[in-house]
């Protein structure tokens, strides 16, 4: 199945260490047997509101394609990591 992915990383990071993140998701999905169709660093941008206190996250947005099983693995990726602070991952029939 196809799925689009955004996530939000602490601002408190370098772009080295929030890029780190992004890969670490990368990696799972491959590792995982799915596809990664593209992915988009969006950079650091302002939230549209505060979010532990921060006013702004590094933005990354990741489109896939993986089996419906090792989506639980994924978003444990996300809650597990605390330089996370926001995910969201939909079901995508346009990529």
């Amino acid at each position: 199945m196809n799925y689009e992915s955004m996530f939000l990383v602490n601002q408190d990071l370098s772009v080295e260490e929030a890029d780190n993140i992004n890969k670490k998701v990368l990696d799972y999905i491959q590792t995982s047997g799915g596809d990664i169709a593209s992915t988009e660093n969006m950079g650091k941008q302002q939230l549209a509101y505060p979010i532990q206190k921060r006013e702004t996250a590094y933005y990354y947005l990741n489109y896939f394609k993986m089996d419906v099983e090792n989506l639980d693995g994924l978003e444990k990726l996300y809650r597990y990591d605390e330089n996370v602070i926001r995910f969201l991952t939909t079901a995508n029939s346009t990529k």
